[in-house]
């Protein structure tokens, strides 16, 4: 964590997850590959914490949304420092994952 960002408990899950998943399918080295473009996001998205898009049907009026791969970052750029919430697959229902009451 830097000083710029920090991960709630569940997006370090899914971090780990998506880790996991990619080493064990594409190899270590891809998998150490993802981890820095996600670190790289993290660091653009906490110099510049009003990039991405909102979504608020899904997301409510603060969170935003960047793109890693074909993951997306949910994030609160209103945090100090910015609040990394979720790292997501893109194809996954994400009503259902995002909902408050869930």
């Amino acid at each position: 964590m830097t000083a710029g960002y920090r991960l709630t408990g569940a997006a370090e899950d899914d971090l780990s997850e998506i880790l996991l998943y990619v080493a064990e399918h594409d190899g270590a080295e891809r998998a150490l590959h993802v981890h820095a473009k996600f670190v790289e996001a993290f660091e653009r998205l906490a110099s510049t914490p009003g990039a991405g898009a909102k979504r608020p049907e899904l997301t409510g009026d603060r969170a935003r949304w960047w793109t890693v791969f074909r993951w997306i970052v949910f994030y609160d750029p209103e945090t100090s420092p910015i609040t990394i919430l979720r790292v997501v697959h893109g194809a996954r229902e994400l009503d259902l994952i995002l909902r408050p009451d869930h």
